[in-house]
């Protein structure tokens, strides 16, 4: 009777065909939430209600090339297609930096809450798994079924890259190599986290944290940087009444400005207008050349400037302020700037800037300056021994750069 009875299982479970594999891997998914219970097929086959020889009528004997080598690879599999999805879930934004920081952060997120499945799936017993591999073996289509996820999360990264080099935030070619280099940075940045490396040296990193380091690390800045930069400049915009005045007649490229965007996450490059778009751009790549710049700023009315003064102090441009052409002067008496910014009228003079010009220029004759004003007459162009003048912060940005990228 006993005989008979198992017999009778074994004969269903073959019925149940792809139901019965179903629950055997959620067994072992559920197994792998456990930090203590061991992954084996008779612990398999207790979690899914089943008989003991139920995981060897799908995964093939052990004597075959099967048994538990190939339920490890099939396991890893389910964990690198629900993997890929979570990531794939975060690569519907134009700009890369964004993209590239919830990718990371949702590969991060994975790996912390699914431990011993993650090492699963890149550590060593996959790899023992996968040799040697008999020609015709019961884990062949496990192995196949396993390289294809494989493949299919690195053109993952892959797509990522050559987002950041279509936009420029990574130089082209070597698509290859620069994909590898992301995917081990992601990889080794989850297993410090896996290891609580990064804790017990006393840094409490959370994933979010940690897609910030792997972003800075493959691109050369993150999200933060971007929200960073951002808010300023579109507070400028803003202050000056550029936006408002752009968003009533029309002429943005791109999504609106909306306030809601300065109280929390930035939304991403793509939902500023483009022209914010191609300065934010701009400066996160030109952020080695701005560190620790130095300019000086002319003008008797600082808060006018505050919020240019907060943006070049988030890119790390050291700003040095004087009220008066008589002020700057002296200041240049004593310290050399590749930059000066002025403005032109002070008080009751409407031309305080222009004539304070030749002044500047003789204390300081290796430096570029440009004029910032309130009112701009673009058919008059640049004052003469000035580089340019502008009364948008954007393009006051873009002529900064133009000066202190070649510092």
């Amino acid at each position: 009777m006993k005989g008979s009875a198992s017999a009778e299982m074994t004969r269903k479970e073959i019925t149940d065909g792809i139901d019965l594999r179903s629950r055997l891997l959620q067994a072992a998914l559920e197994i792998l939430r456990d930090p203590q219970k061991p992954l084996d097929l008779r612990k398999v086959a207790e979690q899914a209600g089943k008989s003991r020889t139920a995981p060897y009528l799908v995964f093939g004997k052990e004597s075959e090339g099967g048994g538990l080598a190939a339920m490890r690879m099939a396991v890893a599999t389910e964990g690198l297609r629900s993997l890929l999805h979570a990531v794939d879930a975060e690569q519907e934004l134009d700009d890369p930096l964004t993209a590239f920081g919830n990718w990371a952060e949702a590969f991060f997120v994975f790996a912390v809450e699914n431990r011993r499945l993650f090492r699963l799936m890149f550590g060593p017993e996959i790899g023992i798994a996968r040799s040697p591999l008999p020609t015709g073996s019961a884990n062949q289509s496990e192995f196949e079924d396993l390289t294809a996820a494989r493949i299919e999360l690195e053109r993952s990264v892959q797509r990522l890259v050559e987002l950041c080099q279509d936009h420029r935030y990574l130089t082209a070619g070597n698509v290859i190599g620069k994909t590898m280099a992301a995917w081990a940075t992601l990889q080794g940045i989850a297993l410090l986290l896996l290891d609580d490396v990064l804790h017990r040296a006393g840094i409490e990193t959370t994933p979010l944290e940690a897609a910030d380091i792997a972003t800075e690390a493959v691109i050369g800045t993150t999200r933060s940087d971007l929200e960073e930069t951002a808010l300023p400049l579109l507070e400028a915009h803003r202050h000056k009444g550029i936006m408002e005045s752009e968003q009533a007649s029309g002429g943005h490229e791109s999504s609106p400005f909306h306030s809601e965007q300065m109280a929390g996450i930035s939304p991403g490059v793509t939902a500023y207008p483009q022209a914010i778009q191609k300065v934010l751009r701009r400066a996160l790549m030109a952020k080695t050349a701005l560190r620790n710049a130095q300019m000086l700023w002319i003008d008797d009315s600082p808060d006018w400037i505050n919020w240019e003064k907060q943006l070049l102090k988030k890119l790390g441009v050291e700003v040095t302020v004087a009220q008066s052409t008589e002020e700057a002067v002296a200041i240049l008496a004593s310290r050399t700037f590749p930059l000066i910014i002025s403005d032109i009228a002070r008080g009751e003079d409407k031309r305080a800037g222009l004539t304070g010009l030749s002044p500047i220029r003789e204390a300081a004759p290796e430096s570029q300056v440009v004029f910032y004003v309130a009112d701009l007459d673009e058919e008059k162009g640049p004052p003469p021994g000035s580089m340019g003048i502008t009364n948008r912060p954007d393009e006051l940005l873009h002529l900064i750069l133009d000066v202190l990228e070649r510092c």
